[in-house]
């Protein structure tokens, strides 16, 4: 039996969902999109949880912050990310996992001008990935920690993105994550089998990421409705 209640509020759109999961309101809206909740019973329910316990976002405030339904229309709305929270616990335990860094080949269209871009303005691709890590994370991430992450999505690829970071410069840094986000992230992703390394690596980030979630405090989460269907898989095992 699941350990949640699902209410579909789209037909057409299955990612537009709000999953209850004990004192946590999960909300999926795609990217780049309002949310359209058509029972007014259950934005009612949602304003309440969100008034007395927070509303969240997720990753950096950025499109999907506003949604009009739900009385936000700025990042002032919001109680914070919960995505800040653990890359804050990850700061602070100083412990830095190859998956943690290959949210940098996730939306990289999108996450180009959000600040990733200005670390690849000089030196090589390895170079600007670990200027970025650093920021990210802390002044405690090593070449080495960005050397192993890219051994590891060598794997099963017939690539060394380890010597091609190294050998490429960074002004074609967008193009060197946009390759790995295509293996990562490929059309098929949903039914594909995950083999290489830049799918485990995702996968890898993707579950740590819903766990933190789920075992977070009580609140309104709103997140990218493509992560409900692994964040049903993990309530439902």
């Amino acid at each position: 039996m699941k350990s949640f209640k699902q209410y579909i509020i789209e037909q057409q759109d299955p990612t537009n969902e709000v999953l209850v999961h004990g004192d946590k309101m999960i909300i999926g809206v795609e990217h780049g999109s309002p949310f359209s909740i058509k029972d007014k019973n259950l934005i009612d329910k949602i304003k309440t949880h969100g008034r007395s316990h927070g509303f969240f976002y997720e990753g950096k405030p950025g499109i999907d912050i506003p949604q009009p339904a739900l009385g936000l229309k700025d990042v002032k709305d919001y109680t914070g990310g919960f995505d800040e929270i653990r890359d804050q616990n990850i700061k602070q335990s100083r412990t830095v996992k190859p998956h943690h860094l290959s949210i940098l080949f996730s939306n990289v269209d999108a996450n180009w001008n959000q600040g990733i871009g200005k670390h690849f303005e000089s030196g090589s691709v390895h170079d600007g990935i670990h200027s970025w890590a650093r920021s990210h994370f802390g002044d405690f991430v090593t070449p080495e920690h960005v050397s192993h992450m890219l051994s590891v999505a060598s794997e099963g690829t017939g690539k060394n993105f380890l010597d091609m970071a190294k050998q490429t410069p960074a002004r074609k840094g967008k193009e060197f994550l946009s390759g790995l986000e295509k293996i990562a992230w490929p059309d098929d992703w949903a039914s594909k089998k995950r083999t290489t390394g830049p799918e485990k690596l995702v996968d890898q980030e993707t579950r740590e990421r819903d766990s933190n979630l789920l075992g977070m405090g009580p609140g309104v989460y709103i997140i990218g409705g493509g992560h409900l269907d692994s964040i049903r898989k993990q309530l439902s095992t």
